[in-house]
């Protein structure tokens, strides 16, 4: 299995999958996913606004990672539908420099962009989603391979 595959299968079967997430020992919220040689660790802290790191390690080693940072406007419309939205995104993640979603993506009021500039070991990319032509969603993400 090539690392890119491996970090598909990760993001459909950690936040996608609307599995909760599970407190480190530094009280962030963690998700973690294991598969033959590799082991998938999504940190973060906050919600509405938010900064985390996601790595990779191949045999116990780190090999991949990314960071991001991020803002979410919060209200009740959004706190039922956001999630699942973004969720719905984040399973549409193909093996490739697309490390989140979709390039872009629209359904009903709902609006998903991402872009980034790079390749999958170096890249720096921004994910916004809008609703009603509102963004109401940010990220910063940044990462590349680690040696």
């Amino acid at each position: 299995m090539k690392l890119q595959d491996f970090l598909v299968k990760a993001h459909k079967a950690t936040y996608a999958s609307g599995k909760e997430p599970k407190k480190n020992n530094q009280e962030a919220d963690q998700y973690v996913y294991q598969e033959d040689k590799y082991e998938y660790i999504d940190s973060y802290f906050g919600a509405e606004y938010f900064v985390g790191i996601e790595v990779v390690k191949e045999s116990g080693k780190v090999v991949w990672g990314m960071n991001y940072y991020g803002r979410y406007a919060a209200n009740k419309k959004y706190n039922e539908e956001f999630p699942p939205f973004l969720k719905k995104m984040l399973s549409k993640t193909k093996a490739g420099i697309l490390v989140r979603g979709p390039k872009s993506y629209k359904e009903k009021e709902w609006s998903y962009r991402y872009v980034y500039k790079g390749a999958f070991n170096n890249f720096t990319a921004k994910e916004v989603i809008k609703y009603k032509g509102k963004k109401i969603f940010e990220a910063v993400l940044a990462g590349g391979n680690i040696k």
